[in-house]
């Protein structure tokens, strides 16, 4: 048993560190930032020569054409032993990383003479009590990709995952997922014993915990205030932000930068929170519908069961209408529609998506009634009878199920099988991005649905489930025409977004939604006459 969960685990691993790992690096740091944080080990092009270069010791920066090689001589634990492999030119033709005879080398630096290398848009160096490792940004609390070298029979493969680092302290992140919110926000709230007296980060965690700015923004701020509070002996950073070898004047450039964009994003971030309370004050609300307001518990005599049912196995849908009527009863065709709202949770969004703040709802779509009026007429014409009833659900009795809950009381009725034609409309808005990493395309979208669903049930005596049976009708659904605009575009309250979506009017809705239901309806007609 041990075996076989250490084989699914380890299957677990290959599956998700198949295709490269991706970790988005979207915001500036002090010192280094990744240009990529994209990690993919390409076996073709090991011993190839590429343009980069290493920093010595003391700063200095070499420009060199360095051989790519296999991620454990770059970093981990055998990388130290392993010297750069420096070529004379830039060509297309590989080298052989440990013959210093070929006509291409140029000499080895050992990596104990250097402090970090920069090849094929990573930067590799060696972390105080980490060892080598690709650096995707630089601070008190630090970032970097681990690559672990693995293999399954004959066959190699590497897996690689963020670590994050307070100095010198354990890195938290494994190959199952980075560093928790809870040992992030612990590292933002500590004191390092070099700090001036008096410095203090805890507004900076209460800023992120009153929803001002992100974790990780707070991970920003706590690194330029450690910057500007260390009263001993500031970050060594290997490079600057514009991935030039540092200097002091570079250094001090890009720290105000960062506290600029910071302070720019956290008032913008203040001033999108008092928009956001206003649009919930101001916005246009729908009452909410309570589908037992007004019903009793006591069916009415118009409506009540004519006789039990007696169900009959395997029986043909036509069969069962027929024995419904025979018995004095009746099958219910129930039209549902539910407020029109923005984003609801039921709409899936994708990753390039991401959904805007908009609030406020409006009513059902006014007369989407008629489409069960209109279904119960033509099936009954269709299937020659009088069965089928569009029933008002306000007509129907309402009893308590095992957890005290109303639920419909279907059984005491005379509506032995129920047709559900239920109703979504709803409004989406949010901004897409499109492209590749090189040519990104953001723009606001935002669009009409009204999602339906069909189904068929019938009541079980004594249980408080209904039971669902057979295969409804097809239901039909609509969409409106997308409106696009450019992605900086904000709309928070529904009575604004509407005028742009400019949807179809109600009557213009039902009157798709019956058309396209008359053709479902024949054909179910069609398949079940039988």
């Amino acid at each position: 048993m041990k075996q076989i969960i250490i084989y699914i685990a380890f299957a677990l691993l290959i599956v998700i560190f198949s295709s490269p790992v991706l970790f988005a690096q979207k915001l500036k740091r002090p010192g280094y930032v990744a240009k990529s944080s994209n990690y993919e080990f390409k076996e073709n092009k090991v011993g190839m020569p590429m343009k980069g270069y290493y920093i010595e010791k003391n700063g200095n920066e070499v420009e060199a054409i360095i051989a790519y090689s296999k991620p454990e001589y770059f970093v981990g634990d055998f990388a130290p032993a392993v010297s750069l492999y420096i070529c004379k030119e830039l060509t297309d033709k590989k080298v052989n990383l440990f013959n210093p005879d070929d006509p291409n080398h140029k000499e080895y630096v050992e990596k104990k003479d250097i402090k970090a290398f920069f090849i094929d848009g990573h930067l590799y160096a060696n972390i105080p009590a980490v060892g080598w490792r690709i650096v995707l940004n630089e601070g008190a609390i630090h970032n970097f990709i681990q690559v672990v070298k693995m293999q399954k029979a004959d066959k190699v493969f590497y897996i690689n995952f963020k670590r994050t680092q307070w100095f010198k302290d354990e890195p938290y992140g494994t190959a199952l997922g980075p560093i928790s919110t809870k040992n992030l926000e612990k590292m933002i709230e500590k004191v390092p014993f070099d700090i001036e007296k008096g410095a203090d980060p805890s507004e900076i965690i209460a800023g992120y915990r009153a929803g001002k700015y992100s974790l990780y923004e707070a991970e920003v701020m706590y690194n330029i205030w450690y910057d500007k509070h260390n009263a001993i002996q500031p970050i060594d950073y290997i490079l600057g932000e514009d991935g030039l070898t540092k200097k002091e004047g570079d250094k001090l450039a890009a720290e105000k930068a960062e506290q600029d964009r910071i302070a720019a994003k956290q008032k913008a971030a203040e001033d999108d929170l008092k928009a956001q309370n206003e649009a919930n004050q101001n916005a246009t609300y729908a009452p909410k519908q309570d589908y037992f307001a007004g019903r009793t518990t006591t069916v009415d005599a118009a409506y009540a069961s004519a006789k039990p049912e007696i169900k009959v196995k395997k029986e043909k849908f036509k069969a069962r209408i027929n024995r419904i009527k025979n018995d004095g009863n009746k099958v219910a065709i129930v039209v549902l529609c539910s407020n029109i709202e923005v984003n609801p949770k039921s709409h899936t969004f994708f990753s390039n998506q991401k959904p805007q703040f908009v609030r406020g709802s409006y009513k059902p779509i006014k007369g989407i009634e008629l489409i069960g009026t209109k279904s119960a007429e033509q099936f009954n014409k269709g299937f020659g009878t009088d069965v089928f009833e569009f029933i008002d659900l306000r007509n129907i009795p309402y009893k308590l199920n095992g957890e005290g809950k109303k639920i419909d009381n279907w059984w005491a009725t005379k509506y032995k099988l129920i047709i559900y034609l239920k109703y979504n409309p709803y409004y989406t808005a949010y901004v897409q991005t499109t492209g590749d990493s090189t040519q990104l395309k953001k723009e606001f979208k935002a669009q009409m649905f009204v999602k339906s669903i069909s189904y068929m049930e019938s009541a079980v005596d004594g249980v408080y489930k209904m039971k669902t049976v057979g295969k409804p009708p097809k239901i039909a659904s609509y969409s409106s025409e997308p409106y696009l605009a450019a992605s900086s575009t904000k709309v928070m309250m529904i009575q604004d977004l509407k005028p742009l979506i400019n949807p179809w009017t109600d009557e213009q809705i039902v009157e798709h939604l019956l058309k396209t239901q008359f053709g479902y309806n024949t054909k179910f007609i069609k398949k079940f006459n039988k």
